[in-house]
């Protein structure tokens, strides 16, 4: 071979190489994204049947260093480890990035293999074929299935299909009371009836004790946190899941009769006199000073009270749920929540692609996670039965107890169209000042849903 063809073919096999190393560094780009990008995988990634590797994107926000955040980061990693023929890009953003990246991502169609997701944003992806439906998954593991909480897929149930597997499942109304205070006006044990529990308000208000405390200044916490359980109780589920088909309206006198109970707790005087003007954070001082005997608010001030109020406020504090209302349709051991966020997969995975996808959320949604989630003070969407109680905080341990069979109803913000839930929450605001009656309200709900 002669000098000339030498250097030809050094100068190829260069332009080779450089090809290559260009080809790895837009790779690279690519998958770091706007978050945290990095590759989890085994040795040589997931081979189909052609031998083609196959890789999953990822995306989440589980970004903190909170215990749950730090578990689910660890199960990925274990996942991995154990799945030696698995791929996985993640692209890690906060949460409130990532819901903006989210909603970009979903008008352009281009969303990941596997994603958390809301309920709102399901309702965009499903119009569009970009998620896919988990019955057929469920039915055919059956055990996984069941595990779950009764009703921790309603938030993502649409048109007849699932779409997301839940990643957690929490109460959105519970009543936190000082039993202490409560003992000091007569009342031994928290009200079973409405007719009771009207009554104690009156109790606490002759003894100059704020019954129930709340900041409802950006408008959903009476109306996601109360309202919904309340609505409940008087309308029972049926006629919430009746708005969908129209053979339930905003004007049927049970959901006036609602209204008119929230009514009648500020005719009461039930709640701190400034409470659209305070925000939620500050109202639950008045329960740490002791100058409110209740405080109503969702599962997340369980872990609040737990890290914050001061001793004796912790050893007093106990937990509970809205009492029956007499005449009322729904059942009075229930509860408001869901799962609010979930896993979903995207329409156009197929084949060993889409095994490794499920099999992926079914390792961050197993027995195993949720019972390390649960010790992780976390809410899991599985019925956990053991757990080391020791890692728990007390409330914690009474919360779950709580929880334990419990019927989930519907969160009014999540479930119902944006304009329904402000015309709503903007109402109930005016209900506690006076300036709007049940039955005026209901006729406007009713007009804006047509």
């Amino acid at each position: 071979m002669n000098l000339t063809k030498q250097k030809g073919l050094v100068l190829i096999w260069l332009l080779i190489i450089s090809v290559m190393i260009a080809a790895c560094g837009s790779k690279t780009d690519n998958n770091t994204g706007a978050g945290t990008g990095t590759e989890t995988n085994g040795e040589e990634g997931t081979k189909g049947g052609n031998g083609e590797t196959v890789t999953l994107d990822v995306s989440h926000f589980r970004t903190t260093d909170d215990a749950v955040d730090v578990l689910f980061r660890n199960t990925i990693d274990e996942f991995a480890a154990s799945h030696p023929d698995v791929k996985l890009n993640i692209d890690a953003v906060a949460h409130d990035p990532y819901r903006q990246k989210m909603t970009t991502l979903g008008a352009s169609g281009n969303l990941p293999d596997v994603f958390l997701a809301n309920g709102s944003m399901l309702l965009d992806y499903t119009s569009k074929n970009l998620v896919a439906e988990w019955d057929t998954i469920l039915e055919e593991d059956q055990d996984w299935k069941n595990g779950f909480i009764n009703g921790a897929f309603d938030d993502f149930h649409l048109n007849d299909k699932t779409y997301g597997v839940p990643i957690q499942m929490q109460a959105v109304h519970v009543i936190y009371y000082n039993k202490e205070l409560l003992d000091q006006v007569g009342i031994q044990a928290f009200p079973e009836t409405w007719t009771a529990f009207t009554d104690a308000i009156k109790k606490l208000n002759d003894a100059g004790i704020t019954p129930i405390a709340m900041g409802n200044k950006p408008n959903w916490p009476l109306g996601s946190t109360l309202f919904g359980a309340l609505a409940d109780r008087v309308t029972g589920t049926d006629w919430f899941n009746g708005l969908k088909d129209g053979s339930s309206k905003f004007t049927d006198p049970e959901f006036v009769e609602a209204l008119g109970k929230v009514k009648e707790l500020a005719d009461l005087n039930a709640f701190n006199k400034d409470i659209n003007s305070l925000d939620p954070d500050p109202s639950i001082s008045m329960y740490y000073n002791k100058k409110a005997a209740m405080v109503v608010s969702g599962a997340w001030t369980v872990r609040a009270i737990a890290q914050n109020a001061p001793e004796d406020i912790k050893a007093n504090t106990h937990l509970a749920l809205l009492p029956a209302i007499e005449g009322g349709k729904g059942k009075a051991h229930a509860t408001v929540g869901g799962g609010g966020w979930s896993y979903a997969i995207n329409a156009k995975l197929e084949g060993k692609k889409k095994e490794a996808a499920i099999a992926l959320v079914k390792s961050l949604t197993s027995q195993e996670f949720a019972q390390k989630m649960i010790e992780s003070n976390g809410l899991p969407p599985r019925v956990v039965t053991e757990y080391d109680e020791s890692k728990l905080s007390p409330l914690a341990i009474e919360y779950f107890k709580l929880m334990d069979g419990i019927q989930y109803g519907p969160v009014y913000d999540i479930r119902l169209a944006p304009s329904l839930v402000e015309t709503l929450y903007t109402g109930l605001q005016e209900i506690v000042i006076g300036q709007t009656k049940p039955e005026d309200l209901a006729a406007k709900l009713q007009s804006v849903k047509q």
